[in-house]
């Protein structure tokens, strides 16, 4: 396996860990340096199917890891919107409370790799 197979598959872990909700497995791969901001072919991010899905508890670890919140899909929906239109208004309060909270620090990009404790 070459490093782009390796690369891919820890992402797809990332993705499919918040998709499912496993915590754990979201801080591992975390934890493992695979990239907060990897996405699938259709644009989905890990904070995207975590929130789309209700997830409040992956969703808090990819926020505090510094996942983007304002990344877009390709048809132009936001984590935010997602969670909405499923129904999670829980996970978009905690998404647009973190946007509120990055613009009162003014923090315009999110760290590309995340550390443990880090908080943006």
């Amino acid at each position: 396996m070459d490093t782009k197979q390796a690369k891919q598959i820890s992402n797809l872990s990332l993705l499919a860990a918040a998709k499912s909700g496993d915590a754990t497995a979201l801080l591992n791969a975390l934890q493992a340096g695979t990239g907060i901001h990897a996405r699938d072919s259709s644009g989905w991010t890990a904070l995207m199917g975590a929130a789309s899905l209700g997830h409040a508890n992956c969703l808090s670890l990819l926020i505090e890891a510094g996942a983007d919140i304002n990344a877009k899909k390709l048809n132009g929906s936001t984590a935010a919107t997602l969670a909405a239109n499923y129904g999670h208004a829980d996970c978009a309060q905690m998404i647009e409370a973190e946007r509120e909270r990055r613009a009162l620090l003014g923090v315009v990009s999110p760290p590309a790799k995340w550390k443990p404790g880090l908080r943006i």
